[in-house]
């Protein structure tokens, strides 16, 4: 018995406070509080009663405050789900103003005069770099099924991207004009009686030469494809950055900064021959 009182102490100290309680408030409420001995034991009682209730106030505040915040943390998940709510619309947002873009981009493509009645425009994404010069070589999601051919020529609304240089079916490799392998025949778009050749370059940007040494090619000036070779005639290339005369070749060689920002790159669009 002992035993079983040891380790049930916390009990038993409880059971006899209550039993004690349950006594006095009988007495109490026998006496109605009136006589001496009434007035004596509602005091014990209201002392001895003390812990007891300081006891139960404490449990009812902690439910309380465990009641307010499981309240809070609804109300924080709440909050968190409209956070998410707000900023995946941010981002479609974002994405749809991008897509606007690169639509009115796209369209002002097709409105080249040289290329609108004569080729079918095939749209692309770039899905892959294949070189550590990322936009050298690049990968696009069209292929053989939507009649694109090697060497059709590739562009954007903001000018020429380059050629296709392997394609199958749901894909098509891109060589972009700044790589060091692709030449190009221009001419400057104020005067197009000044042409010469241009190549890319391992500054990412292009450089050339005019062939005529005493043509009067200008910083600023625009230069665009000729006709000469698969690029149809009027598409912008770049704009001339650097003009210097090269006296061991006897003409004067440009720095030409491309019209297509290859960095951001996401959408082409693919001149197809009509059949």
């Amino acid at each position: 018995m002992s035993k079983w009182i040891r380790r049930h102490k916390i009990a038993v100290i409880i059971g006899a406070v209550f039993i004690i309680l349950c006594i006095i408030l009988s007495i109490s409420y026998a006496g109605d509080g009136d006589t001496f001995a009434g007035d004596k034991l509602n005091k014990v009682n209201a002392v001895a009663s003390a812990p007891v209730t300081n006891a139960v106030n404490g449990i009812k505040s902690g439910f309380d405050a465990l009641i307010h915040f499981r309240s809070a943390a609804r109300e924080n998940e709440k909050l968190q789900e409209e956070v998410g709510k707000l900023e995946k619309e941010v981002t479609d947002l974002t994405l749809k103003r991008d897509e606007l873009e690169e639509l009115r981009q796209l369209s002002a493509a097709l409105n080249y005069d040289s290329v609108a009645d004569k080729y079918i425009p095939v749209t692309g994404n770039v899905v892959a770099f294949d070189s550590s010069d990322f936009f050298n070589i690049f990968t696009i999601d069209r292929g053989t099924e939507s009649g694109i051919r090697k060497n059709c020529v590739v562009m954007t609304g903001s000018g020429l991207v380059g050629r296709v240089l392997e394609t199958g079916e749901g894909f098509s490799k891109v060589i972009s004009i700044i790589d060091e392998d692709v030449n190009i025949s221009f001419q400057i778009s104020r005067d197009t009686s000044i042409m010469g050749m241009i190549s890319g370059s391992n500054t990412k940007g292009l450089t050339g030469f005019t062939f005529d040494g005493e043509a009067g090619v200008l910083e600023g000036d625009e230069i665009l494809t000729t006709n000469i070779g698969i690029y149809p005639e009027g598409i912008k290339i770049g704009t001339i950055t650097g003009v210097e005369y090269n006296n061991d070749i006897q003409l004067k060689t440009i720095t030409v900064k491309p019209a297509v920002s290859f960095k951001s790159l996401k959408k082409v669009v693919v001149l197809v021959d009509e059949v």
